[in-house]
């Protein structure tokens, strides 16, 4: 695929009602779980920079529901529904917008490649299943948990799905006109000892099953410069093609 082609996604068909219903309970827990912030300003800086993305993912502009958690946590959450959430913690620390932006691509991006979707499809199995937002605080003392819905224990496939969110976002950026690169500025926040849980602080099992299903932040950021080196490749077989 070449790096500036536009791809559409293959926007899933309409939601049965069952499915409506169960991403609002979703929506309603993570909402009463960390609370909405109520901040106009920062929300319209969000769309912003989210319908920018949403058109370079090839969704219709306006198509994605965007929300702000009033948590410390440096993180940004798509759940079923099309909704992605963002935190106060990641719009606090965050040094750029490209560094917003690479957060919010990789969020888009597990939408438009029907991973959230997939969910609602995997919850058949009639298990707990365990949402985590797995980034720290900024002093690594907190590991948060909350059981949102009756679904699988854990999604098959975590990893896989992280790192494709990661490749697909880097493209997302690239056609955004956003710098591709700050992918890495975005991955290296998350990355550091800060990701443990501090001494004393209770896992659950199912918590600990997530995050051993997840990449690390090094193992992302390694398969993201591959993504890069790709990408620079692909534009100068693109240069030189253009120049004959």
């Amino acid at each position: 695929m070449a790096a500036s082609a536009l791809v559409l996604p293959l926007l899933a068909a309409a939601a049965t009602p069952d499915e409506d219903r169960w991403a609002r309970q979703v929506a309603t827990r993570v909402e009463a779980h960390f609370g909405l912030l109520h901040d106009p300003e920062r929300l319209a800086r969000v769309i912003t920079i989210g319908q920018r993305l949403e058109e370079a993912a090839g969704l219709p502009r306006g198509h994605l529901t965007w929300r702000l958690l009033d948590t410390p946590q440096f993180n940004a959450l798509s759940i079923p529904g099309d909704r992605i959430y963002v935190t106060r913690g990641l719009l606090d620390s965050a040094r750029s917008e490209e560094v917003v932006a690479a957060a919010l691509a990789h969020e888009i991006a597990h939408i438009t490649l029907g991973h959230t979707r997939q969910v609602m499809e995997e919850r058949a199995a009639h298990r707990r299943l365990t949402l985590v937002i797995e980034n720290p605080l900024p002093d690594g003392k907190t590991s948060q948990r909350i059981v949102v819905a009756e679904g699988p224990k854990a999604a098959p496939g975590a990893r896989r799905k992280e790192l494709e969110a990661d490749r697909e976002a880097i493209r997302i950026l690239k056609r955004a006109g956003y710098p591709p690169q700050a992918m890495l500025s975005m991955l290296s926040r998350l990355g550091g000892p800060a990701r443990e849980p501090s001494a004393g602080t209770q896992v659950h099992d199912e918590t600990r099953a997530l995050l051993s299903s997840h990449p690390s932040p090094d193992d992302r950021m390694k398969h993201a410069r591959r993504t890069l080196q790709a990408i620079s490749r692909e534009t100068e077989i693109t240069a030189e093609t253009s120049t004959r």
